[in-house]
């Protein structure tokens, strides 16, 4: 009977101790998916331009495009500044530049982006040059429509409720 007993005893210690290391695993592998950037769904809905002929400081005015992109937070820590960058390519696979936008408190907004996981949120960005240093990417979004390009989103940097940051360059 006692050798029954250390069996059930060595093997309640195997299950405690698997239990334990794919525990802590499931821990680290959350942890991970926390702060993980590539997780986040990023679209761009709209495109816009407008020329302002009397924009103060420019001789001949300003021309702006204007974007919105449609974000969805799905790594699992609360999103409180972040910055995009799109590859614009045409519809031959061209590509034709990069556009790099930041959103929060410390790129223009009002405050934190108080994006948690799950939430969409529609982001506003736009260009503005003025018609003596147009460059090609911004006359071709200028003069196209949304259909005309295809877009590739990366998120290069973002700033996490729990004090942690990513960015693309470290």
């Amino acid at each position: 009977m006692e050798w029954v007993l250390r069996i059930i005893g060595i093997l309640l210690a195997v299950a405690l101790i698997f239990g334990l290391v794919f525990g802590i695993r499931a821990f680290v592998e959350y942890q991970k998916s926390k702060h993980d950037v590539t997780r986040m769904q990023i679209t761009l809905t709209e495109l816009s331009h407008e020329r302002v002929k009397n924009e103060p400081g420019y001789t001949n005015g300003a021309y702006y495009v204007r974007y919105t992109y449609e974000v969805q937070n799905l790594a699992r820590e609360e999103v409180d500044r972040l910055v995009i960058r799109t590859t614009v390519k045409d519809r031959d696979g061209q590509e034709l530049g990069t556009i790099q936008t930041g959103f929060g408190a410390l790129f223009g907004g009002t405050g934190s982006l108080n994006m948690v996981y799950g939430r969409k949120l529609t982001l506003k960005g736009e260009r503005r040059e003025t018609g003596s240093t147009v460059s090609a990417l911004f006359a071709a979004l200028y003069q196209g429509e949304l259909e005309d390009f295809v877009f590739t989103h990366e998120v290069v940097g973002a700033y996490f409720d729990d004090g942690k940051s990513y960015d693309a360059e470290d």
